[in-house]
């Protein structure tokens, strides 16, 4: 029993260090550390944290979190960051994971190679990017995957009955394709 109990400390060591997963993988191990950095910058400008974890060696869904926080506390607020919003156009682009989920209709926002935010609605193209849904049917980008490479192809289409909450007339961005890259 002794031995056991000695042993403990060297066992829980073993477990914690083969336990490691995409969420322990840092945002600048994910992303590089250029895009990592400046995601790391913004978030630290937005958010309202004395200590913030906006930092390129936490992970990507740490510091987006953190991001999306702080800049949902200043919408509407003349001094928010023009980095707070989104872009919603037609295109294929490769970049990263931002965030993504919903109730009635599933999200994603993609950081571009290029800075920008790209966001459209996904339709069953995405349902194993997203979370199971919660007490209130709400889904959200799996943390794992935050942070990850991809290609999406987004299109501009009239809504017509798809996404409930836009009408039936109104365009609306629209993920045509994507994919996960390494």
């Amino acid at each position: 029993m002794n031995r056991l109990i000695n042993s403990l400390p060297f066992l829980l060591a073993a477990l914690a260090c083969s336990s490691s997963s995409a969420a322990d993988v840092s945002c600048a191990q994910q992303m590089g550390q250029q895009r990592a950095t400046l995601l790391a910058r913004q978030c630290r400008q937005v958010s309202p944290a004395t200590h913030p974890p906006c930092n390129a060696a936490n992970s990507c869904a740490m510091i987006v979190d953190e991001f999306e926080r702080g800049c949902d506390m200043l919408a509407g607020e003349s001094y928010r960051p023009q980095f707070c919003g989104t872009k919603e156009r037609a295109g294929t682009f490769q970049g990263y994971l931002f965030s993504g989920g919903g109730s009635d209709a599933d999200q994603l926002t993609v950081l571009t190679d290029k800075g920008e935010r790209i966001h459209a609605y996904c339709t069953q193209l995405c349902d194993d990017l997203f979370s199971e849904p919660d007490d209130h049917d709400v889904v959200t980008l799996r943390k794992e995957l935050v942070g990850r490479r991809v290609a999406v192809e987004v299109a501009i289409e009239r809504n017509a009955g798809r996404i409930p909450g836009p009408g039936d007339g109104e365009r609306i961005p629209l993920v045509k394709h994507i994919k996960l890259l390494k």
